[in-house]
């Protein structure tokens, strides 16, 4: 079985050892999507450090502006996020056949939170919508990252079926 991304060469310069494989060359998509996922994750350290030291930036993604400790207690999970969309993009770049693990796992981090802002936002007289604008934002990139992903992997790897 072929690993998700990753090509049968081996990267230039490399010779097996004895009992290991080569490291693969990340394909074209999966080197995309690795850019995505380091810029997610750098993205997502940018904006915690602007809620912690600009009240403007806190003021557009304040939920509660009453309750900061509202906001803040999405910080944790962010973390979590952050973790494990470095950790798809240098799985990714390094073609680990284990990439799509943190691959799917940072969706997952993204689109539970956009669902519950949207539920959010919905249901309140609208205090959330810029956070809200950007979990749709990144709950779209990544999805469609972690699908061209594990397409192209599912196709490299000869798991086509007739018809798809």
């Amino acid at each position: 079985m072929q690993a998700v991304g990753v090509t049968t060469t081996p990267t230039p310069g490399s010779t097996p050892a004895a009992g290991r494989p080569t490291v693969g060359v990340a394909t074209p998509t999966a080197t995309a999507a690795a850019v995505y996922f380091a810029l997610q994750a750098v993205a997502g350290v940018v904006l915690w450090i602007g809620v912690a030291v600009s009240d403007q930036v806190r003021s557009w993604l304040e939920l509660v502006p009453a309750r900061p400790e509202v906001t803040d207690a999405f910080f944790p999970a962010d973390v979590v996020v952050i973790v494990s969309s470095a950790l798809a993009a240098w799985a990714l770049w390094r073609a680990r056949p284990w990439a799509l693990v943190p691959v799917w796992c940072t969706v997952g981090g993204v689109v539970y939170p956009t669902v519950y802002l949207g539920a959010w936002v919905a249901s309140t007289e609208g205090s959330g919508d810029v956070a809200l604008g950007i979990m749709v934002v990144t709950s779209a990139l990544s999805c469609g990252a972690a699908v061209l992903v594990w397409r192209a992997g599912r196709h490299a790897g000869g798991g086509e079926r007739s018809g798809s």
